[in-house]
């Protein structure tokens, strides 16, 4: 929390001197003055990642990326303001329109991938692509045979705790997990036979559909500390993840926001079967499972329920995408045989 002291500090650094402060949440302010509102964002960059930011930020504007609402430099001409060992920044205050923001979301995140995609080639001897794929059947192996002592160890027991019984309700995912991991895992190692490309853009890095804002003339993404050049996977696999765990999530919005986003950005093979890997990994799960087995305390066992019935949630749904994903790849295998 930011006291009025600190906030009158970070502000005089802009010339502001009379103003009104707002709390909208724990790191950001709005600021209203005579010459227009504000937001003042308590940011995640610290000392090790500024450089890293700052470079991408003149690429940013080099490029003339013109999706991320701007950040308004002060009286130094500094972006970011240090206070406290902590970095601050201001950009202008912009409402949202009352507009559906779902469809609005995917055309914004498919045009600012689409402006700043570039192609790369990659190559990847025999070697390499053997190494990948036993990589990926060891792990495999070694989730399978662990989560199946795990449910062995819990049905011998006479009483189960609430914990207990949700893993092996969900057990039947877990066996289709398995076997659905495999297909895709062969497909993924396939297609990095065949393909040579590889996709990356400006990538968010931390992309929820609450961090953009839409108004009659632009769509700006808020929260962009985060970004970098990297795959567009990245920012559909944080997407489908953070949204995969709510309990409203319709996957018919989802595969319309994804024809939506394939307008500006078609996905290779080896990017499907990346995106669809990612989504159906098991690791957090499994270390859930790891303290539900490890019989945790009173006061946690609440928390840690909800938190498994969430990543209970994303699997299913990962599950119900990749479905779907894999029927539109085996279409476009027949049509090209």
């Amino acid at each position: 929390m930011l006291f009025s002291s600190a906030i009158t500090t970070i502000l005089s650094t802009y010339g502001i001197t009379d103003y009104h402060q707002e709390k909208r949440t724990e790191r950001v302010y709005r600021i209203q003055t005579n010459t227009g509102s504000y937001a003042l964002k308590k940011s995640h960059v610290n000392n090790q990642t500024i450089g890293k930011w700052q470079a991408v930020y003149q690429w940013v504007v080099q490029q003339q990326v013109d999706a991320f609402l701007p950040i308004m430099p002060n009286q130094n001409q500094q972006l970011l303001v240090l206070h406290e060992n902590e970095y601050y920044y201001l950009t202008p205050w912009i409402e949202n329109e009352t507009v559906d923001m779902h469809p609005a979301f995917f055309h914004a995140i498919g045009k600012l991938h689409g402006s700043t995609l570039q192609k790369k080639d990659f190559v990847l001897d025999n070697g390499k692509r053997q190494t990948i794929e036993e990589s990926l059947l060891e792990e495999l192996e070694f989730y399978r045979g662990h989560m199946n002592v795990y449910v062995e160890q819990i049905e011998k027991k006479r009483f189960m705790s609430p914990l207990e019984l949700q893993i092996v309700m969900n057990y039947r995912y877990l066996i289709k997990l398995f076997d659905i991991t495999e297909y895709w895992q062969a497909m993924y190692v396939e297609a990095l036979e065949e393909e040579t490309t590889w996709s990356s853009c400006l990538v968010h890095g931390s992309l929820t559909p609450e961090h953009l804002i839409v108004n009659d003339f632009y769509q700006y993404f808020l929260n962009w500390e985060s970004t970098y050049i990297g795959s567009p996977v990245d920012d559909l696999y944080t997407l489908c993840r953070n949204m995969f765990k709510n309990h409203d999530c319709s996957m018919d919005k989802v595969m319309e926001g994804f024809q939506i986003y394939e307008n500006y950005v078609t996905f290779s093979r080896v990017e499907k079967c990346s995106l669809i890997l990612r989504l159906i990994d098991i690791r957090q799960l499994f270390t859930l499972v790891q303290e539900i087995m490890d019989q945790p305390v009173e006061k946690k066992r609440i928390p840690l329920s909800i938190e498994t019935e969430r990543e209970w949630r994303r699997i299913i749904l990962s599950l119900q995408l990749q479905e779907i994903l894999r029927s539109q790849i085996e279409a476009e295998e027949a049509e090209t045989d």
